[in-house]
C-alpha cells in the first residue's frame, strides 16, 4: 500500500507540474499580449496624436492657407505681433513706391522674389493699397536670401531692370508675374516675361547681362539688416506721425486692416 502511493507520487506531482506550466505559461503569453495590445494602443495613439500637430503646422506654413481668410468675414480677429525697428528706415526718392507719396501710411517691404512667403504676401499688399484708396502706399526693397532662394538675385535684377527700361508700372506688373508665375530662373526667360509687358528686350538684356543692379540689390539687402529684418517677408509700417512698426510674414488682409486702421484712428 505504502509502496504504491510511493510510486504514484512522483507520477501526480510531475503532472502537477505540468498542468501548473502550461496554466503559467498561458498567463504570461496573455499577459504579453494584453502589454502589446494596450502598448500598441497608446503608441497609436502618440502617433495620431503627432501626425495631427505636425499637419497643423503644415497648414501655418502653407503660404496658401496664411492668406485663407475671407476678406468679407469682419468677425476675424487677426492679433498681428509688432515691435519697434532695430533702426528706422529711411525713405528715398529712388524707392519702388506704389501709391501716393504723401500718404498717411507708407509700408516698406523686405521681399524676396523667390520666396513663397514672399509670393503669398504680395497679392495681399495690392489689395490694401487699392482699398485704402491713397492712404496707404507700399515701398518695395529687395532681401535676397541667397542660401535658400539661388535665384532671388538674379530674379531682383530682373525686376530692377524692368523700371530702367520701362518705368514704375512696368515694375510693379513685372513682379506680380515674376510672383505668380514662379518660374523665371534664367536670363532668357526674365527676357521672355519682360517681352509680355512689351519692355525693349535689348535693353533690358543689356541692362541684365551688366549686373549693374547687384550693388542696388545688396545693398537693400545690407539695409534690411540694418533695421533689423532677418527673413522674408519682413515689413515697416510708417505711421502718419512717423512712428515705425515692424511686423513680419504672410498677413491676411484683417491683420493689415487692423493694423493700419488703428494707426489712422490715433
Amino acid at each position: 500500500m505504502n509502496s504504491t502511493q510511493n510510486s504514484q507520487s512522483p507520477k501526480m506531482t510531475l503532472t502537477t507540474a505540468v498542468r501548473i506550466g502550461f496554466a503559467g505559461g498561458f498567463l504570461f503569453t496573455i499577459s504579453i499580449m494584453f502589454f502589446v495590445t494596450v502598448s500598441m494602443l497608446f503608441t497609436g495613439y502618440r502617433i495620431v496624436k503627432t501626425d495631427i500637430t505636425l499637419d497643423a503646422l503644415a497648414v501655418v506654413q502653407d503660404p496658401t492657407q496664411l492668406n485663407a481668410v475671407d476678406d468679407t468675414d469682419t468677425d476675424v480677429d487677426v492679433d498681428l505681433p509688432t515691435k519697434a525697428p532695430k533702426a528706422p528706415v529711411e525713405l528715398t526718392d529712388t524707392d519702388h513706391r506704389l501709391g501716393p507719396s504723401n500718404a498717411p501710411v507708407t509700408i516698406v517691404e523686405y521681399s524676396d522674389l523667390e520666396c513663397p512667403f514672399c509670393k503669398s504676401f504680395h497679392p495681399i499688399m495690392e489689395a490694401v493699397v487699392e482699398q485704402y484708396n491713397g492712404k496707404v502706399s507700399w515701398v518695395y526693397r529687395h532681401f535676397p536670401l541667397k542660401g535658400s532662394h539661388p535665384n532671388a538675385v538674379l530674379r531682383a535684377q530682373g525686376a530692377e531692370c524692368v523700371a530702367e527700361v520701362a518705368g514704375n508700372d512696368a515694375f510693379w506688373a513685372y513682379l506680380s508675374d515674376l510672383f505668380e508665375q514662379d518660374s523665371h530662373d534664367t536670363a532668357d526667360a526674365l527676357q521672355d516675361l519682360a517681352a509680355e509687358h512689351d519692355v525693349d528686350t535689348v535693353a533690358f538684356r543689356e541692362c541684365l547681362d551688366s549686373e549693374k543692379y547687384i550693388e542696388l540689390v545688396d545693398s537693400q539687402f545690407e539695409d534690411g539688416l540694418r533695421v533689423g529684418v532677418s527673413g522674408t517677408p519682413t515689413s515697416i509700417l510708417i505711421a502718419p506721425d512717423g512712428q515705425q512698426i515692424t511686423f513680419s510674414g504672410a498677413v491676411p488682409i484683417n491683420g493689415m486692416m487692423k493694423l493700419i486702421d488703428s494707426v489712422l484712428e490715433e
